[in-house]
């Protein structure tokens, strides 16, 4: 079984990460691994993946964001990471993200596995 865990949870609320409209940081990072045999999170290797990518949606499924390169910030501990645009913060509302990890093998795993992460762009106070 695969688990994600969305990094910088000051910023959480029921696991749906928040942005101003127009920000940039904080970054999208998340924490991938699998379940020891005792129960006790394991950060998935990633030194096997070729490239990650993020893609996002809107209410309406329609693509905000589509395959925008990731970094890979700790490859033995799971941890990727996407880096906003300003384009991707540009219109307040409700999104649906995901990350690809496309394996050297060839193989592709979709993070989350079930569903999306839930993204809220919130409008700023300041309309300059």
């Amino acid at each position: 079984m695969i688990f994600m865990n969305i990094l910088l949870n000051n910023n959480m609320d029921n696991q749906i990460f928040k942005i101003k409209k127009s920000d940039t940081f904080p970054s999208l990072t998340i924490s991938v691994g699998t379940k020891g045999s005792l129960g006790q999170k394991i950060g998935l290797n990633l030194s096997g993946v070729s490239a990650v990518t993020f893609s996002m949606t809107d209410e309406c499924s329609n693509l905000k964001t589509f395959n925008q390169p990731c970094e890979i910030v700790c490859s033995s501990g799971g941890t990727i990471q996407y880096n906003w645009k300003p384009e991707d913060t540009n219109t307040h509302g409700s999104y649906l993200g995901e990350f690809k990890l496309n394996f050297t093998s060839g193989g592709t795993l979709t993070i989350p596995t079930i569903g999306g992460i839930k993204i809220k762009v919130l409008d700023s106070i300041n309309k300059f």
